[in-house]
């Protein structure tokens, strides 16, 4: 099973009836709202093209664009090292894709911990891959026209893998019973603390706030800033108290 997504700087040209839709959360056409108000239930793709930004909330995947003008490689993978744990969306051409790999090879993320979205327009509908059209990558979703009927005008359109949009893989992390998370740790408890934080709206306020496993400057921030919110006492330590209020 596959999943068709449409995308349009010009929200009222995408057609209604997808479950997915592209759009960009900053640079000179940011869609997001617009594409949440038109669409409520839709899973939304939102890219930075600036770096600047990370898109969070439910239904959301947040990506970076990388392309001429807007992020490279190396400035795409960073942001993307950033976004590890949420397994974020690398968009970019099928040419220029192997080069982003290698940056995050650099980085050392792995490639199940991202979502690649490629470019590859003349070879019909299809996912970038060795099977497909040859290449040396298997992609996650292909971008394959920008001519696909819209409303009043083409819009472009992607045919994403049908576990495009499944949890990654950190949701399978544990957070045991009885231990109490501080400043300095690492590991799948740290994971769940950051994935609640996010879920509570807390984390990711800033932008950048790498939902990773480990606890650092930032995640203590986002728990002050927990706590301070919900009338509990503001030591940046995640006990019981915390990870009642949080529901974990």
């Amino acid at each position: 099973m596959t999943l068709a997504m449409p995308d349009s700087i010009t929200v009222g040209n995408l057609p209604p009836g997808y479950t997915a839709y592209l759009g960009y959360g900053d640079g000179d056409w940011p869609t997001q709202a617009a594409l949440r108000a038109r669409f409520p239930q839709a899973q939304l793709v939102i890219l930075t093209v600036t770096g600047a930004t990370a898109a969070h909330g439910a239904k959301i995947a947040a990506g970076d664009d990388i392309e001429p003008g807007d992020l490279t490689p190396a400035s795409g993978a960073a942001w993307l090292h950033g976004q590890i744990g949420q397994r974020p969306v690398a968009y970019a051409s099928r040419d220029t894709m192997p080069s982003v790999l290698g940056e995050l090879g650099q980085l050392g993320v792995e490639r199940a911990s991202v979502r690649l979205l490629t470019a590859h327009y003349g070879a019909g509908e299809h996912i970038c891959g060795p099977a497909t059209c040859k290449a040396s990558f298997q992609a996650d979703g292909t971008q394959w026209t920008d001519t696909y009927p819209g409303t009043g005008a083409p819009v472009d359109m992607s045919v994403l893998a049908g576990d495009f949009f499944a949890a990654p893989a950190s949701v399978n992390a544990v957070w045991p019973a009885g231990v109490v998370l501080r400043e300095g740790d690492t590991g799948g408890a740290v994971l769940v603390l950051q994935r609640a934080l996010h879920d509570s709206g807390e984390y990711g306020a800033r932008g950048l706030e790498p939902i990773d496993g480990a606890f650092g400057p930032v995640t203590l921030m986002a728990t002050r800033d927990y706590q301070n919110d919900r009338h509990l006492t503001v030591d940046g330590i995640a006990g019981p108290q915390t990870r009642a209020a949080l529901g974990i």
